[in-house]
């Protein structure tokens, strides 16, 4: 179906905006707010959607603030590996 492919990432539009209204609520003199500032520049604009031609998801700076960031996985189960697939990203328990 159309939905399937569709490019929104509705996740972000609640996270990102959140992150932002931080942003702006941190002290001028936190060095943080400096270093960030490009990134939540880009952030701020973004449209929520991947693609080849978008910033936020297609720049390698941005990227991982973006697609590769992830709350932290559920650790394995004692005595069992977890490994990534290189083809689909998805972790796997292995014995």
């Amino acid at each position: 179906t159309a939905a399937g492919f569709d490019s929104y990432l509705p996740a972000f539009a609640t996270m990102i905006p959140a992150l932002v209204k931080a942003y702006d609520a941190a002290p001028a003199s936190d060095p943080l707010k400096a270093k960030l500032e490009r990134q939540i520049g880009v952030l701020r604009n973004w449209n929520y959607r991947w693609g080849a031609d978008s910033v936020a998801t297609g720049s390698p700076r941005c990227r991982t603030c973006v697609i590769t960031w992830r709350p932290s996985a559920p650790s394995s189960p004692p005595g069992r590996a977890r490994r990534r697939s290189a083809t689909t990203g998805r972790t796997s328990s292995s014995t």
